[in-house]
Order: C-alpha cells, then sequence, then structure tokens
C-alpha cells in the first residue's frame, strides 16, 4: 500500500507534472516535499493537480494519518536541505536533460504512410 515505482531520471525536466499522480507541477515542488514529507502531506495545496485530479484527491486527516504510519522511515525526518542546496539539486536533475530532447520538432513526419499530410 503507497508504493511506487520510481521513473528513470533522463530528460526528468521535460516529464512534468511529477509523481505517480501528478501531484507537482515543478521539480522545486518535488523537492519542498520531499525535504519534510509529513509537513508537505498536511500541507498539500490541491490547486496544484489539474483540473481534472482535483477531485481524486484523499486530503483528510485520516488518509494523510495511514499514510505517515506506513511512510518509510527514511521519509518521515525532515532532510532539511538549505534553499541553495535544493536549488543545486535542480540544476542537477536538470542536467540530466538531453539537449536534443528539448527540440523533437525535427523528428515529426510530414505526412503518414497513407499519404495524408500531418497536421498540428
Amino acid at each position: 500500500r503507497f508504493a511506487f515505482r520510481v521513473a528513470p531520471l533522463r530528460n526528468v525536466e521535460l516529464t512534468a507534472p511529477y509523481m505517480h499522480s501528478g501531484a507537482f507541477p515543478t521539480l522545486e515542488d518535488v523537492l519542498d516535499h520531499y525535504n519534510d514529507v509529513p509537513a508537505a502531506l498536511r500541507a498539500y495545496d490541491g490547486s496544484l493537480l489539474p483540473p481534472s485530479l482535483r477531485g481524486t484527491l484523499h486530503g483528510d486527516a485520516a488518509t494523510i494519518d495511514a499514510v505517515l504510519a506506513t511512510l518509510d522511515p527514511r521519509l518521515a525526518t525532515p532532510i532539511g536541505l538549505t534553499e541553495t542546496e535544493k536549488q543545486d539539486v535542480v540544476a542537477f536533475l536538470r542536467s540530466l536533460t538531453d539537449p536534443a530532447a528539448r527540440d523533437l520538432s525535427s523528428l515529426v513526419p510530414t505526412s503518414v504512410p497513407s499519404g495524408l499530410p500531418v497536421q498540428d
């Protein structure tokens, strides 16, 4: 319960929103979450979710308590990163992005096998 497979970090800068549910729109938000998981769970702002997912948020105290009760002890203790350290981690994560992956427009074909043109 509450366990998820971790995605690879290659090109992570280009794969927002983050986490299994798309709960965080930026890498900075992810770092803020992991910096102090218990506090982040209690203070999570559901408006960060895409509108189509907001109704799926279970942010009631009982659910948060259940998550925290099963939380890995390594996550239960705040890390305590400074703002500078968080910025450094985000810079590192962005460095894992292949520059060629930033613009893939050259890979869009001009037509499909049937010969029909590809429209934007």
